[in-house]
């Protein structure tokens, strides 16, 4: 039996006021919200931006700042107010499987960004980005030294 994606779908999956939209929306950029009206911050390519990418695994969060997932340069511009009463993250058991994640511009050493989630997505196309890779045998509590990592600017003119 061939599994494919349909015609329907895929027209679905192209507008934005579907499900489908959505739903691929998300998975492959990752969770994201609204700032409120009227604030607006600058990505690590000069593009203002309206809405952030979410820490959906970490229910402490509170506010846009405490939620925001992305670059440590851009956090300083997200305000420090509260989430919207709608929006709470909901969080991610630690007894979960580990979650491996990516599409995201992070800074910094690879390390797990709870016990059991990992990004290996550290910008390799930006000037300063990783290449990175998890080493995974298993395990359900991730270790900051089972990632591998190459920088953008060690790799170039190989």
């Amino acid at each position: 039996m061939a599994i494919y994606l349909s015609d329907d779908l895929l027209h679905a999956a192209n507008d934005k006021s579907t499900g489908q939209y959505q739903a691929i929306d998300t998975l492959l950029k990752g969770k994201e919200i609204d700032l409120p009206d009227g604030i607006t911050f600058q990505d690590n390519d000069g593009n203002p931006r309206n809405n952030i990418r979410v820490r959906w695994w970490d229910a402490s969060a509170t506010t846009y700042r405490d939620a925001f997932f992305g670059s440590e340069t851009a956090r300083t511009h997200i305000p420090d107010i509260p989430l919207p009463d709608d929006y709470r993250p909901t969080g991610y058991s630690q007894d979960a499987e580990p979650v491996f994640l990516g599409h995201y511009w992070i800074e910094g050493p690879p390390i797990p960004l709870a016990a059991n989630i990992a990004c290996v997505d550290y910008s390799v196309v930006h000037e300063k980005g990783k290449l990175v890779a998890y080493r995974w045998r298993g395990e359900e509590i991730l270790s900051p030294e089972k990632f591998i990592s190459i920088d953008k600017l060690e790799n170039e003119g190989k």
